[in-house]
This record gives C-alpha cells, sequence and structure tokens, in this order.
C-alpha cells in the first residue's frame, strides 16, 4: 500500500524540519510516540544507516518499533525504514520552500511481512490513512506555532 501526501505549511523550512529531524521534538505532532533510542548513540555527522527504535503508546500499551534512516540530506530530505510487528513502512519526507513557507512531499510504503501483517495492513488501511492525515495536520500546526 502507497501513501503520498503533498501540504503547504506556512512556515519557514528550517522550522519544519527541526520538527522531522530531532526526536525530542517529534512528540510535538506525533503524540502517540513516547520515546526515541539510538542503540548505536546518536549519529554524529551522516545519520544514513542509523538504527533507532521508537516506543509508541497504542492505547493502554507501549510498543516499541525498530528503524533504519535510509536516506538524509540536511534539511531537504529524511527517509526511514520502521519494522512494526507483520509489516515494514518506507517513509519520505522531502521538504522545499523558502523562509515564508515549506512545501512538504510525503510519501509511505507499507509492505506486509507476514500473512498477519497482509490482514492488518487491508483491514487498517482506513485507520492507517486516518492517522498519516492526523499526524501531517499537528505538524503543519506545530510548525506554524499553534498550539495543540
Amino acid at each position: 500500500m502507497r501513501q503520498t501526501r503533498r501540504i503547504r505549511i506556512n512556515a519557514p523550512q528550517h522550522r519544519v524540519w527541526e520538527l522531522l529531524d530531532d526526536a525530542s521534538k517529534l512528540q510535538s505532532w506525533m503524540p502517540h510516540i513516547v520515546a526515541v533510542h539510538y542503540p548505536d548513540g546518536r549519529p554524529k555527522g551522516d545519520p544514513v544507516g542509523a538504527r533507532f527504535v521508537h516506543e509508541m503508546r497504542q492505547g493502554d500499551q507501549v510498543s516499541s518499533y525498530e528503524g533504519q534512516i535510509t536516506e538524509y540530506r540536511r534539511g531537504e530530505l529524511l527517509a526511514m525504514m520502521v519494522r512494526p510487528q507483520a509489516f515494514a513502512m518506507h517513509a519520505v519526507y522531502h521538504l522545499s520552500g523558502d523562509d515564508d513557507w515549506t512545501l512538504l512531499e510525503y510519501g509511505c510504503d507499507v509492505k506486509p511481512t507476514t500473512w498477519r501483517g497482509y490482514l492488518m495492513v487491508w483491514y487498517g488501511r482506513r485507520l492507517l490513512n486516518s492517522i498519516l492525515d492526523q499526524q501531517l495536520a499537528r505538524l503543519k500546526l506545530a510548525a506554524e506555532g499553534h498550539q495543540l
């Protein structure tokens, strides 16, 4: 399943980038993230290949998902592979713009890795779309300086 979105954010590109790239700011637009860890330490310099773990709240439970940064160009491109149970997600954030606005182009490929994953993706696609739309709307609001 492939998801793509394009949104215009009325904020400078560097502000949007900070929200994407700084793990400590992810909770401002992804409230279900509890923590981000880097098993090999936070990368200095080029982070491509760096492994991370997202701890995410799902109802009353907290689950951990491993991931890896696959592409990175400071200020304009961040791509990562995240592997929740039963499927893999490759997400790409691409930014362009100027000091007044940012165009965010987002793409995500979700590929089941087990039969259970096929069922989860098939039956959960509306929920996944809803979560994606909510996250990107929150990112826009956070970048534009609105209280969430």
